[in-house]
């Protein structure tokens, strides 16, 4: 979102070696092939989950503008106002990042901390058309929203996460219309080696959105482990 908001063309392409280097961080396409992605644009790199790409968009753009866009999607606070045990996660203050942050912000890893629940409402702005609604715990229809992101840009990041599920690492068949992206962060405070694994997307069915968040601790990998779980929900939805 902070890219397309810069003016950042969908179709601008960066050619991925597996690796990169961005304000004197490393990092790498873990899950990607021997040798890189190769020529990717944004659509490509969201559907593989190229981190180079991100890495590399994350500088081109900076890390005040990634913090941001993250605060105004509901970072670093609760999401609910009627939910006492609910917890904030973490959005780094902007005076204690620098440059150096970037390449971590740009794929969620670093001082960045999510809860289900706000990935849950950042996607739900995605299939809603831009706004970033509060939830409840029990739907009713005073529903309390704010536009977040405009109308151009929704359609731009629902094609990005319409080819995950069509090329990239969510691929398969589908019996509902389905958006997504995967997610793996690797957590230090377990130790060397072990992820955080995501999925978070939505489907569509009798023109009504379901938005499902799935996060499996201590797993493999998003594709591995939360997607498999994504999937049961949208085939229960779609069979009832």
């Amino acid at each position: 979102i902070a890219g397309l908001e810069c003016g950042i063309d969908m179709q601008q392409e960066y050619i991925c070696k597996g690796n990169t280097e961005v304000e004197g961080i490393a990092v790498g396409c873990m899950a990607g092939p021997e040798g890189g992605h190769g020529r990717v644009d944004m659509e490509k790199a969201m559907a593989v989950s190229c981190n180079c790409y991100f890495a590399e968009l994350g500088e081109k753009i900076g890390y005040h503008k990634i913090i941001g866009v993250a605060s105004k999607m509901g970072f670093g606070r609760k999401t609910m106002n009627d939910f006492p045990e609910e917890i904030e996660g973490n959005l780094p203050r902007i005076e204690k990042l620098g440059p150096w942050d970037t390449s971590n912000l740009s794929i969620g890893q670093g001082e960045l901390l999510v809860t289900p629940l706000q990935i849950c409402q950042m996607t739900a702005a995605v299939a809603n058309g831009g706004y970033l609604v509060m939830p409840k715990v029990i739907l009713n229809d005073s529903v309390e929203k704010t536009k977040v992101v405009d109308n151009d840009n929704i359609l731009r990041l629902r094609k990005c996460m319409k080819e995950v599920m069509i090329s990239g690492t969510a691929k398969g068949e589908w019996i509902l219309d389905v958006y997504g992206k995967t997610g793996t962060a690797e957590v230090g405070s377990y130790g060397e080696g072990i992820n955080v694994c995501w999925f978070t997307g939505y489907c569509r069915q009798d023109d009504k959105n379901y938005v499902i968040t799935v996060m499996v601790d201590k797993g493999t990998s998003g594709t591995k482990d939360a997607l498999p779980v994504f999937r049961s929900i949208v085939d229960f939805l779609g069979k009832n």
